[in-house]
């Protein structure tokens, strides 16, 4: 398993939908603090589970309650009958450096 991502429904902001941790040490990382990856997994997740109806949704991620970062999810269902997710949130830099490829 690369990636494990755990959620709850306790928020810091009750407008806020879930409050997520994803965890990837595989990838030299121990928490991700915001990943629109995982959270499109989870928001596929609950489509599926009937947990969520594709309405906008904000999932709060860190393990910061005080400072969460927010991922924003939405989905519509195609013409088909498949569900298009969409991710997204602002950023702000932190740490600026280069990677050499070897």
């Amino acid at each position: 398993m690369d990636i494990v991502l755990v959620h709850c429904r306790e928020t810091v902001d009750p407008a806020h939908g879930f409050r997520t941790r994803v965890f990837a040490p595989t990838f030299g990382y121990l928490d991700d603090p915001a990943t629109g990856s995982g959270s499109a997994a989870l928001g596929h997740h609950l489509l599926l589970s009937g947990d969520w109806d594709g309405a906008p949704l904000i999932l709060e991620q860190n393990g910061r309650r005080d400072y969460a970062n927010r991922v924003r999810l939405k989905a519509r269902r195609a013409d088909d009958g498949d569900w298009h997710l969409s991710f997204g949130g602002g950023a702000v830099t932190r740490l600026r450096g280069e990677y050499l490829l070897t």
